[in-house]
């Protein structure tokens, strides 16, 4: 290859590693072909537990404490989920060096959600208008997350109630959000693979993350697969801070039906994020460029899917929240 490499990431939310072990009942064929034909990390770590403060580590290269994006957004004061300014950004330094840049889907980094100011050239957000436009074009089904059946609902504790947990949507994958970041990138990248300069795409999904959604036939296929409950399910967590232990009290409520279902939904999730990866990877290998890409899958951080008598991320430090899927392909990379 004589000029430089082209950079594809493929993000996904809230996704265990362990799902890409041999032995995993997850479907990821995508995924499991570009572990094949690179590295697949099995000890890589987030820095941190929640989405933002990850997710502006990725872009900087520094931990939470010394980028400034310390919480989530939006709930939170603002000055805790600001990048501080003189802190570099990859996408910048790209850009600088004659890369093209293209960010589609969740963002989530920072709260201006400003992308061109960080060397983010083309803005593929949710929020950005061309999302908003192929939204509106389209006639996707953005409240497709009201219309679960079947579904189980949180109820507990009192005032938060009642919140979706996970279910099933008749609408396909490609007019929910993942779907349309997908055609974002894919309308990016039919023009810069045509181009002399080399590329950045960054394709970002919600997916897997809560509430667990996944479409019908999808579904069907892991409802009929036998889905063991996760390790430690049992943990009294009798060794642990007492804030785990209240935490836990929450995920009672749920019956063993219920927790099977979230995991159905789950592995489904995530099986539809591997179908959307797949969308791009092909088209880079009938367009000639894949083996000129350094080919990047993570994700920010894990779920704990009822280990430990617990679901999602949050509050406590285990195992399935900070280790994360990391995979690496293309030009230079050996495989093993």
């Amino acid at each position: 290859m004589s000029k430089r490499p082209n950079i594809l990431f493929l993000m996904a939310d809230q996704m265990q590693a362990r799902v890409l072990e041999d032995d995993h009942v997850c479907d990821t064929p995508c995924l499991d072909r570009l572990a094949a034909e690179g590295i697949r990390f099995t000890r890589a770590y987030t820095p941190n537990n929640i989405c933002s403060p990850t997710r502006a580590s990725i872009m900087t290269g520094l931990l939470p404490h010394n980028h400034g994006v310390l919480e989530v957004l939006y709930p939170q004061e603002s000055h805790m989920h600001q990048l501080l300014p003189d802190k570099e950004h990859f996408a910048r330094r790209l850009s600088e060096v004659g890369y093209s840049t293209g960010y589609f889907g969740k963002w989530h980094v920072e709260g201006t959600n400003d992308l061109q100011r960080f060397g983010w050239q083309v803005d593929g957000g949710l929020l950005s208008k061309i999302h908003r436009d192929l939204v509106k074009g389209l006639g996707s089904d953005t409240q497709a997350q009201a219309k679960l059946d079947p579904a189980v609902h949180i109820t507990e504790p009192a005032g938060y109630g009642p919140h979706p947990f996970c279910g099933v949507t008749n609408t396909a994958a490609e007019m929910r959000p993942m779907g349309l970041s997908t055609t974002l990138a894919l309308r990016y990248l039919e023009n810069a693979v045509k181009q002399e300069d080399p590329w950045c795409c960054f394709l970002s999904f919600q997916e897997p993350h809560d509430p667990y959604i996944t479409e019908r036939s999808v579904y069907e296929h892991y409802a009929n697969i036998d889905i063991p409950p996760p390790p430690h399910a049992d943990d009294p967590l009798t060794d642990r801070p007492g804030l785990y232990r209240r935490a836990q009290g929450i995920w009672k409520q749920l019956s063993e039906k219920d927790k099977r279902e979230a995991r159905t939904c789950y592995f489904g999730s995530i099986t539809e994020v591997d179908t959307q990866f797949q969308r791009v990877v092909d088209f880079l290998e009938r367009t000639g460029v894949l083996d000129d890409t350094i080919v990047i899958s993570m994700s920010d951080h894990g779920d704990l899917l009822g280990a430990h008598g617990l679901f999602f991320k949050d509050i406590s430090a285990f195992e399935e929240i900070f280790n994360v899927p990391f995979i690496v392909r293309g030009p230079g990379v050996s495989r093993g």
